[in-house]
């Protein structure tokens, strides 16, 4: 594997990490969105997008 490859890149991702900006992006674009639109939209069980954006909420990004 190359060390500037796309491989070596994704190794290093932390999917909670990548599904929290996406929450934050979502909601940045659409407000108005509730954790059953937010989880439908981003094909997330709703439990899990509960306890991105209370972490989320709690951290003072949303």
């Amino acid at each position: 594997m190359e060390v500037g490859s796309h491989m070596a890149k994704d190794q290093y991702l932390i999917q909670s990490v990548s599904r929290a900006s996406a929450i934050i992006e979502a909601l940045s674009n659409h407000n108005t969105m509730g954790v059953t639109e937010i989880g439908k939209f981003l094909g997330l069980h709703k439990s899990t997008v509960y306890g991105l954006v209370s972490t989320l909420e709690h951290e003072g990004y949303v």
